[in-house]
């Protein structure tokens, strides 16, 4: 089932996908430029990239078979597409966790690579634990 709830969801995905894949590549082609290479966090945030499509394709897939965006009265009426969307909300925590952790370390890692006081390293690592304990606590 098609609903206008779920269009809105496609539409809003797919602009910002397409928004975050352009600034990870401006970002890649920028550090690869530079003499000095890409570095631990433009690798993460690549592989924060591959999962936050991962959650688009998700949220896509809920959207036009899985009856995502429209009320639960109509979800009702149709058994199957219920079944879906009961597995995409119990799947789709998990890759929103993975990918919010990986922005997180991303972030945490170019902070240390750009401040280089011992002090902000401490907050940086202090950041970095309470970052693995969301991630658990999210995921567990």
């Amino acid at each position: 089932m098609y609903s206008s709830g779920s269009t809105s969801i496609v539409v809003i995905v797919v602009v910002f996908i397409t928004l975050a894949t352009f600034v990870v590549g401006l970002r890649v082609r920028a550090r690869g430029s530079v003499k000095s290479g890409l570095a631990a966090d433009d690798y993460v945030i690549a592989v924060a990239l591959l999962t936050h499509w991962a959650a688009t394709a998700m949220t896509i897939f809920g959207a036009v078979a899985g009856g995502e965006g429209d009320s639960l009265k109509n979800l009702s009426r149709h058994p199957e597409e219920g079944k879906r969307y009961a597995r995409l909300l119990f799947a789709g925590p998990f890759v929103f966790a993975i990918t919010i952790a990986l922005i997180k370390v991303s972030t945490l890692l170019l902070y240390k690579r750009l401040f280089i006081t011992p002090r902000f390293h401490q907050a940086c690592n202090v950041m970095f634990g309470l970052t693995t304990a969301w991630f658990l606590t999210s995921v567990f």
